[in-house]
């Protein structure tokens, strides 16, 4: 038996489709039955469950909410964390958590691999680290994966930046802003999907980072679309000065690997390949997108 939070949202909806057609038995709890800001609901809902592993991918993502409500951002991303990988470890399951490349920023660095050591610039990346700590102290059979800037969800979840760029060309805008002094690397949530399930067997413990091997802008992604898409579109370079956040944000959140493939397997994409796939795939653009 597999239990899972977060099936309804942008990594879990590839996630279950493939549960679905695979032989393993799987429970999603959802917020009704576990709601992370409420501990007493997390214990309720783990109480006498056997599994063999654990998919805790449901979190509280808004990083600026995290950053004016810092207590929720403890409440929904530790310290939930920390009492599902307490059940895990009585019952000996193996965990596999999400964790984020906002662990990183302070430091300044282009890219973060495996054993750079944590320095998040915010709440929401303070509290994913104070995560992760937890489930290593706690949970010895773990799996934590950190991603970066997440591709994925389709027509229908898709409210993030690609999404919203492909939404304002459907509305017939020709002038896009971009910022372009903020990097990170590109984490296709279908071949995260695939990369958990593929663990499912592995005897690997620790952290891994899974995103493309090279690092791009926002201004990058929207160049990338709107020359494969529509030319006659202008995007415009700006500086994230322009766009205030109640949270920072560091320069850089890319991330890579140093995992070996032969300790654990992983195929690894440029940020063009991952977008311009998933620009076919589910919003299917039919333009040949390599150019």
């Amino acid at each position: 038996m597999i239990l899972a939070t977060g099936l309804t949202g942008m990594v879990g909806k590839y996630l279950q489709e493939i549960l679905e057609v695979s032989n393993m038995e799987f429970m999603h709890l959802s917020r009704n039955e576990l709601d992370l800001r409420n501990p007493d609901s997390i214990h309720r809902a783990l109480a006498g469950k056997k599994f063999s592993h654990f998919i805790h991918l449901a979190a509280e993502t808004n990083v600026d909410l995290c950053e004016t409500n810092p207590q929720h951002a403890y409440t929904s991303n530790y310290y939930a964390t920390k009492i599902i990988a307490e059940y895990c470890a009585q019952i000996h399951a193996r965990m596999i958590f999400i964790s984020t490349s906002a662990v990183f920023g302070s430091e300044g660095k282009v890219r973060y691999h495996e054993m750079d050591v944590p320095s998040p610039t915010n709440i929401y990346g303070s509290s994913k680290c104070f995560a992760e700590r937890a489930i290593q102290d706690i949970c010895k059979n773990h799996l934590i994966v950190r991603a970066s800037w997440m591709i994925g969800g389709g027509k229908e979840r898709d409210n993030k930046f690609v999404g919203k760029i492909l939404a304002q060309l459907n509305e017939g805008n020709t002038t896009f802003t971009a910022v372009f002094d903020k990097f990170g690397s590109i984490t296709s949530a279908k071949h995260l999907a695939t990369f958990i399930m593929n663990t499912f067997d592995s005897k690997f413990v620790g952290i891994k980072h899974f995103a493309s091997y090279d690092v791009c802008s926002r201004y990058d992604i929207a160049q990338l679309i709107i020359e494969n898409i529509n030319a006659h579109c202008v995007v415009k370079p700006v500086s994230s000065a322009s766009y205030p956040l109640a949270a920072p944000r560091s320069t850089s959140e890319a991330i890579y690997s140093i995992i070996p493939s032969d300790i654990l397997e992983e195929v690894s994409y440029s940020w063009k390949e991952i977008i311009c796939h998933y620009l076919k795939d589910e919003f299917h653009v039919k333009k040949e997108l390599f150019v």
